[in-house]
């Protein structure tokens, strides 16, 4: 998949908040860290309504902490998915040395503590919502 820059990242970012901001929408949910921090200042300029993610642990730690869940759940990657294969690469290879990249995994982290922690009544404590 690669690394994508700034403006191109904004723009995907913006093309999918408009396509996605049907009611009910609670809003987005970005990383206030690295380059998330300047697309939620841009996105609120926008009027768009943010969620900024702020992690209390580190992605090993997040990631680990829901290991278990994916395990007990057998949660599998659905085959009509566009690059399953990319997201194979990077949840095998994350934590190692031979990892590029890691955006994946941190999403993955991020939207199963979003979704399943309360239903699972999980006390799940590796980042806090702002404005939740």
């Amino acid at each position: 998949v690669g690394r994508i820059q700034a403006v191109e990242r904004e723009q995907i970012f913006y093309e999918f908040y408009n396509k996605n901001s049907k009611y009910p929408f609670k809003g987005a949910y970005i990383e206030d860290k690295a380059s998330g921090t300047d697309l939620i200042q841009r996105a609120r300029r926008k009027k768009m309504i943010i969620r900024e993610l702020r992690p209390t642990k580190s992605k090993l730690l997040r990631a680990d902490d829901i290991t278990t869940y994916f395990e007990t759940f057998h949660l599998k990657i659905d085959n009509s998915i566009k690059f399953k294969q990319d997201i194979i690469n990077e949840i095998t290879l994350f934590g190692s040395e031979l990892a590029e990249h890691d955006d994946i995994v941190d999403t993955i982290v991020y939207a199963f503590e979003l979704v399943y922690r309360d239903r699972l009544k999980m006390k799940v404590k590796s980042f806090k919502v702002k404005g939740v």
